[in-house]
């Protein structure tokens, strides 16, 4: 997008964008960017998308854009995980969340916790954060990214780091967690 943004597009670029649309484009996924969306307009798409062929998960990018997220936390929440059980499907969810002034820019559970999300109806609850470099404007750079795991369902807690690309927002290894450290246990950074 920057490449767009700032004119510098060339041919090895387009080539690139084209492939990745041409990768898109042999996906099957639905793309829904209602703004202010209830939780039960949701709930019908799903319906009408269960009915259609199966679906292997569902991405709401983000939590404060529900329309009910604002007033009924809990309700909102409760509502997604019925939906994940009954369409036997994972939600996952992003949010923008509200990080107390403090000398560590690192976010924590209590980022969390504090806007009033009921933590405790997330079978998983991962933290990102990225530092900025002095060098963003170098597309090859590879930054890093600290994926903190703080709640999960399964598996070890702790903190990870992954080489992460801030121009074009690849994250390498994260598939299947190759190329990431392994840096510390969750008990010792929260």
């Amino acid at each position: 997008i920057n490449l767009f943004d700032n004119g510098t597009l060339n041919k090895n670029d387009a080539v690139v964008i084209d492939k990745a649309v041409n990768d898109l484009n042999q996906l099957n996924y639905y793309l829904d960017d209602t703004t202010c969306i209830s939780v039960e307009k949701i709930e019908e798409q799903l319906d009408l998308l269960s009915h259609n062929g199966q679906f292997s998960v569902v991405i709401i990018d983000y939590f404060q854009l529900i329309k009910e997220s604002k007033e009924n936390c809990s309700y909102v929440c409760k509502k997604l995980r019925a939906m994940a059980v009954k369409y036997d499907v994972p939600i996952v969810i992003t949010s923008q969340i509200r990080r107390i002034l403090r000398d560590d820019p690192r976010p924590i559970l209590h980022d969390v916790t504090g806007m009033g999300l009921p933590w405790d109806g997330f079978d998983n609850i991962w933290l990102l954060h990225r530092y900025d470099s002095a060098s963003e404007d170098d597309f090859e750079v590879l930054h890093e990214l600290e994926v903190y795991i703080v709640k999960t369902a399964a598996g070890p807690k702790g903190k990870y780091v992954f080489p992460f690309n801030k121009n074009s927002g690849k994250i390498y290894g994260f598939k299947n967690f190759d190329n990431c450290m392994y840096i510390e246990e969750e008990s010792k950074f929260r």
